[in-house]
């Protein structure tokens, strides 16, 4: 693993695929080695080739916490908060750097 790789543990846990699967995709999406990838260039990735739906308009001035309450158990998402993208599966958080009193930025549903 490599460090700043929130966005990797993110998508391999969305898609269901490797560690390395997962991180040549961001890498081809423009993440730089140990530094994450921008916000606009994930965002880009999800919508424009995995096909995902922004949901951010239903998760306004939304706690995670209280996001959480909305989303579908059966669904999804990939959340952002202030500098950090997490995966949401089945209304379990699979992330371990997470403060529920955060504000939602953006939420992506994965289409299955």
């Amino acid at each position: 693993t490599s460090r700043n790789d929130c966005s990797v543990r993110a998508l391999k846990y969305a898609l269901e695929i490797t560690y390395p699967e997962a991180h040549q995709i961001l890498k081809d999406a423009g993440r730089q080695e140990n530094e994450g990838i921008r916000t606009d260039k994930l965002t880009r990735l999800l919508v424009d080739s995995l096909k995902c739906i922004d949901d951010s308009q239903w998760f306004e001035r939304c706690t995670l916490h209280n996001a959480l309450q909305r989303m579908p158990k059966n669904f999804v998402f990939l959340v952002y908060v202030t500098r950090h993208v997490f995966c949401v599966k089945d209304g379990r958080i699979k992330d371990a750097f997470v403060n529920n009193n955060q504000y939602v930025e953006k939420v992506f549903q994965i289409k299955e």
